[in-house]
């Protein structure tokens, strides 16, 4: 049951506390049926105040981008009302929807199921030090070599890691994306990079040439191999050595990113 409710020219703006409420857009829900399926659209209108009342102006239908970005703005608008927030030790750069921030190298878990043999493989290895970059709901990830905070001079190396692309960024596969980058998803990017199962190379291959036997196969034995080796030795560090230079430094990357 639905309820039309006309303002007149006649009554006072909504108040909400000290604050008047004028009528500005409206976003008016659509659902269009059609042999094919159900379709919803999003148009916005403009709202004018004539003698007779309020008055919606002509329609422009919103693509996703730009009901996304509506929702950006409301979410943005409401974190500026929200007080400060603490910002970690580690975050490296903030802006609309983007965090970048550094997790230091140390020795945790690496989970592997390799798709030919489904064998489900863990090895506590040392993990290099990572910068990660997200940005709405992608990630892109990059290495250094030391575990110091990163400086806007420190130098960038692809991560050396498998599900993951220099410009794609992660594969998420089935793991949960995060919609946006802000503090609060922090937490569920480092689970998908830190909790997930590697099973194949995306894109180039992520380690020194010298570390490739060969042609580097898309399943990542190869990669496997490399990670084994770190683990029996039971490394502390992880070598620079195996890192591939990703041609940027951390400012280069935060003034690409902005």
């Amino acid at each position: 049951m639905t309820q039309d409710m006309t303002l007149t020219g006649n009554e006072s703006p909504h108040s909400c506390g000290a604050a008047s409420v004028i009528p500005h857009t409206a976003l008016v829900l659509s659902q269009i049926d059609s042999a094919h399926g159900q379709t919803m659209l999003v148009a916005q209108h403009k709202i004018y105040e004539t003698p007779q009342g309020w008055t919606l102006g002509s329609a422009d239908v919103l693509d996703p981008a730009g009901v996304m970005d509506i929702v950006r703005r409301m979410d943005n608008e409401a974190a500026m009302h929200s007080g400060p927030q603490y910002l970690p030790s580690n975050l490296l750069a903030q802006d609309d929807d983007l965090l970048i921030w550094h997790v230091p190298a140390t020795v945790r878990p690496m989970f592997f199921l390799m798709p030919h043999s489904r064998r489900a493989i863990t090895l506590d290895v040392v993990w290099p030090s990572l910068v990660f970059c997200a940005r709405g709901g992608s990630l892109r990830l990059f290495a250094t070599a030391t575990t110091k905070r990163p400086e806007p001079t420190t130098p960038l190396f692809q991560a050396p890691l498998m599900n993951h692309d220099p410009v794609r960024g992660l594969c998420f596969g089935s793991v949960p994306r995060p919609q946006r980058a802000d503090l609060s998803s922090v937490a569920t990017f480092e689970s998908a990079v830190y909790q997930t199962n590697f099973t194949h190379i995306w894109g180039e291959w992520p380690l020194a040439d010298r570390f490739a036997k060969g042609k580097p196969d898309n399943h990542g034995h190869e990669f496997l191999a490399f990670y084994e080796q770190l683990a029996a030795r039971k490394a502390k560090r992880f070598p620079k050595s195996a890192l591939r230079d990703a041609g940027m430094t951390l400012g280069d990357l935060i003034a690409r990113a902005g």
